[in-house]
């Protein structure tokens, strides 16, 4: 998980003040539906259907990560869930606050592009995507997003080449028409869509938290 919240961060900033931060009694692994912000607003948490936040813990940091000790198996879900997209760590089984938060998908990274409007084409050298596969953008560090995209919004691959492809709204669906170029980072997200009698899983080591 890259995402810091603002709890995270400014506890982390209050080490600087001569303020040691108090730790969190424990932590618990939740699920969203949709992104949250670094705030910890906006994002809409899986609820019902016998979901509840898992307790997790992980196993001593190196080289500036660290990763969940044993396996998460979130209970049978007695009713279809919504897609889930992305996980949180929380500081209570319910309520609390939001620490940190991160795409779901184990080992994606974000990777640099750019995009043009003449034929609605984005350019990432070796990206890896195959058609089908589910993305998000994100405008941060690396420039100004193209006008027809949004960031944290899930879009799927089609025309997959192996240094471009363009983006739809939809499965195998018409590319969406860039009217302005830009650039930005891309990466895969790899959602679970549990129904009737699944659970959500999360294996041991699949939970990475990063220094930055």
């Amino acid at each position: 998980m890259a995402g810091k919240t603002d709890t995270f961060e400014n506890a982390t900033l209050n080490v600087l003040r001569g303020n040691a931060p108090t730790p969190p009694a424990g932590l618990w692994l939740g699920c969203f539906s949709t992104m949250p912000a670094d705030d910890g607003s906006g994002g809409v948490e899986l609820s019902g259907g016998g979901y509840a936040r898992q307790p997790i813990t992980f196993s001593a940091p190196s080289a500036g990560q660290m990763a969940n000790s044993g396996e998460l198996l979130f209970g049978e879900a007695s009713a279809d869930y919504p897609k889930t997209v992305a996980a949180g760590l929380w500081d209570a089984a319910s309520g609390g606050n939001l620490w940190e938060f991160d795409w779901l998908g184990t080992g994606q990274t974000w990777k640099p592009f750019t995009a043009e409007a003449t034929g609605d084409i984005f350019t990432a050298p070796g990206h890896g995507f195959s058609n089908g596969h589910e993305v998000v953008l994100s405008a941060e560090i690396a420039g100004v997003l193209p006008t027809g995209v949004a960031a944290a919004t899930l879009y799927y691959v089609i025309a997959a080449a192996l240094d471009t492809f363009k983006l739809s709204l939809t499965l195998g669906g018409a590319a969406i028409n860039l009217t302005v170029a830009g650039s930005g980072l891309v990466r895969r997200v790899i959602p679970q869509t549990p129904v009737i009698g699944d659970r959500l899983r999360f294996k041991a080591g699949t939970v990475v938290v990063m220094e930055a």
